[in-house]
This record gives C-alpha cells, structure tokens and sequence, in this order.
C-alpha cells in the first residue's frame, strides 16, 4: 500500500522490539517516532542497530523501559516526550499484558490526543479484552484478523459505536486476497 500519513505526524511504538513497526510509520511520512523496549540488549543490539543502519537515527527517539513505567513517567504531561503523538502502536507479550488495563492508562494519558490513532494486536484467545470502548475517549472503529494476528483500530473521537452482542452491528473483518479470506495456519495464537 502506498498509505502516507498527515505532515507532522508523530508515532509511538510500544514493546517496540526491532522497531519496524516505527520505521514503517518513518518511510511513510512520520516525521518522528519513538520506541519504548524494556530489554537493554534489544535496544542496543537491535532496535538501535536498525535505526543507524537505515539512517534515521534523527527522527527516532528510544526509551529504555517498561511501558507501564514509560506512561507513568508521563502521566500528568506529554511535554518530555515531545508532546502527543498521532498514532500509537503496541504489540505486547500477549498474555503478560491486561489490554483493558493499558487501554484504559492510554485513554487516560496526556501522550494521547483527542485525534490519535491506536493500533492494537492481540492474540485470538484475547478477543473478550478487545472492547467496543475503553474510558471515556477511546473508540474501537476496526477488528480483523491477519491469519493467525488480529488487529483492533482505536480512535478517539468519541463515535458511539454498537456493543458486541448488537444483532445488528458489522461483524469482524477478515483480511482477504484476491477476494478470497486469508486463514491462519491452524489454532494457536
């Protein structure tokens, strides 16, 4: 796809890792992203290692800490870390990770502003945590599933959206090629 995001946009990539989620949003447009790993020897010999040798090192910022320590350190103001960020993605550890708990901190926070754009993958099993809403700002606009992935799209902008039990609302979304659903490689997660 040759998706470009809006100037200035600003992307945080939570339990970043190699960081490919954040210099995907770099050579889409963003003008800066920054990545939050908690494992020094990933960031040193990986994300960092990644980000010098694609020559973005000017564009990135990388915090060295856990996610919950990050939002913390940032609860009550978004200016050390630049200000809000447009977009934010996260692909946690599964199952060590309350995604209703971190949605709701990320509802909360200051480093999310009232345009933001969240993207969330998750195990299948996790499904009953992906909820239509978190708190009082977020708002589940998109679920599908990549094969054995599933990714939920949060916006916040307030839409009220129908409850997962409606009889009447969308269904989940499957990816597809050619016109044809893509399915995972068996049942694990």
């Amino acid at each position: 796809s040759n998706t470009a995001f809006p100037p200035d946009s600003r992307w945080l990539d939570l339990f970043a890792g190699t960081g490919a989620i954040g210099i995907e949003a770099i050579s889409r447009g963003c003008v800066e992203s920054h990545f939050v790993e908690m494992d020094p020897w990933v960031v040193n010999n990986v994300t960092r290692k990644n980000l010098h040798s694609l020559g973005v090192n000017k564009q990135t910022t990388v915090h060295t800490a856990k996610v919950e320590q990050f939002l913390a350190q940032h609860k009550n103001t978004a200016r050390a870390a630049g200000g809000a960020f447009d977009f934010v993605s996260f692909c946690p550890p599964y199952y060590r990770v309350s995604y209703p708990e971190l949605l709701l901190e990320l509802d909360q926070s200051p480093l999310i502003a009232d345009h933001t754009v969240l993207l969330v993958e998750y195990a299948r099993s996790q499904k009953p945590e992906i909820l239509p809403a978190i708190g009082k700002r977020l708002r589940r606009v998109r679920d599908r599933r990549y094969g054995r992935t599933y990714v939920a799209l949060y916006v916040c902008d307030g839409r009220e959206l129908p409850d997962e039990d409606d009889e009447w609302a969308d269904p989940v979304e499957e990816a597809t090629k050619f016109g044809k659903a893509v399915r995972g490689g068996g049942k694990r997660d």
